[in-house]
């Protein structure tokens, strides 16, 4: 009897990387295919999709757990490291590298210090400031990270907590203050766009500092805003809606040629956010963000910091109304969401306009 043969699978490095209450797997470019089908395939089959438990995979069968960074050390002048952030399909098998992940980015600097992309030498109080290049935004985060002096790695244990993950580690302090431009702030031209959707009229306002995000109120959606993720995922009708909303501004935006091509033509691309009055007195604010036709199990990290830039702007946003202008100005602005509060940092110099931009620093990444 012959002896069976088998194959010996393929490896690839990669580590599997926690940043804020987001995973992924973090990838150095240079070990993967080129960007084109073949990459996207292999990423697609690292993941396990499609398929929404992602059992054959890494993925974990949630939206903030099909991720992927590929990093590598940057030509440009103005950043140490080149961070494309990859969405993967749960039940589709599809890739999108047209956003960025707030969570995510916090895990770069680590990666990229730890991976010896970068030295930690010379650098005072044991952090290491770190220029990424977000590809998919085109735009410059900053994140500062702590590190061991005793061996340079990027330091993991600490006392930092956030809404959304059990347990505490090292706070990864992540700046967006360069990802905000006039164009980014309203780049339809206005504060509000009037939506006509098969289910009426909506209201929305849309912005593109960190993501591309809608705001509009969640009882125009029929919500109060404060219900979990599980009742809001098992609302077809309002998954329905919620679809529709992004197809539409996606059409307005030129991003699809039919809203209800969403799907195949910008499938990630833009978030929406459903925002209400806070239900605890620590929020300023709460919101449901939604990406890929789910609600997230908690809040993105540039949902926090572009609500708080556009909820900054003293004109008449959509969601002025229902939410406390009273904290604009403030050190600390509080994000209410499904699992807790997230915290924003955002430096603001009234009067706020379109054309002058908040100073935000995102503080809520571990």
């Amino acid at each position: 009897m012959a002896a069976a043969k088998f194959l010996k699978a393929p490896s690839v490095f990669a580590t599997f990387i926690r940043g804020g209450t987001s995973k992924a797997l973090f990838f150095h470019a240079k070990d993967l295919p080129k960007p084109g089908t073949a990459r996207d395939k292999f990423l697609i089959r690292v993941m396990g999709s499609p398929d929404p438990g992602q059992i054959d995979g890494m993925g974990g069968g949630r939206i903030v757990t099909s991720k992927v960074a590929i990093i590598q050390p940057s030509e440009r002048p103005d950043a140490d490291i080149d961070y494309t952030f990859a969405q993967v399909g749960l039940d589709e098998a599809t890739v999108s590298y047209d956003a960025n992940c707030g969570n995510i980015s916090a895990g770069v600097g680590p990666f990229a210090i730890n991976e010896g992309l970068l030295k930690t030498e010379n650098w005072q109080d044991r952090k290491r400031v770190v220029k990424i290049y977000n590809t998919g935004t085109d735009a410059i985060l900053v994140a500062h990270v702590p590190f061991d002096a005793s061996n340079g790695r990027a330091l993991e244990k600490g006392d930092y907590s956030i809404s959304g993950c059990p347990g505490t580690g090292a706070p990864i302090l992540m700046d967006y203050s360069q990802t905000a431009s006039p164009e980014r702030m309203l780049p339809t031209g206005s504060p509000t766009d009037t939506l006509e959707c098969t289910f009426g009229t909506v209201e929305a306002t849309y912005c593109e500092v960190g993501n591309a995000i809608a705001f509009i109120a969640a009882q125009d959606l029929g919500i109060q805003g404060n219900e979990t993720v599980r009742a809001i995922d098992s609302n077809s009708e309002l998954i329905a809606r919620v679809r529709e909303v992004r197809g539409r501004i996606s059409e307005k935006l030129g991003k699809c040629k039919d809203w209800d091509q969403v799907d195949e033509q910008s499938p990630m691309l833009p978030m929406v956010a459903l925002v209400s009055k806070p239900t605890s007195e620590e929020g300023h604010i709460q919101a449901r963000l939604f990406l890929d036709n789910h609600c997230h199990p908690s809040m993105a990290g540039t949902g926090g910091m572009v609500g708080w830039m556009v909820q900054a702007l003293e004109e008449d946003v959509q969601y002025g109304d229902p939410v406390q202008r009273s904290c604009v100005g403030t050190e600390c602005e509080a994000f209410e969401h499904s699992r807790g509060i997230w915290t924003c940092n955002i430096s603001i110099k009234p009067p706020m306009t379109r054309s002058s931009i908040p100073q935000g620093k995102h503080s809520g990444m571990n």
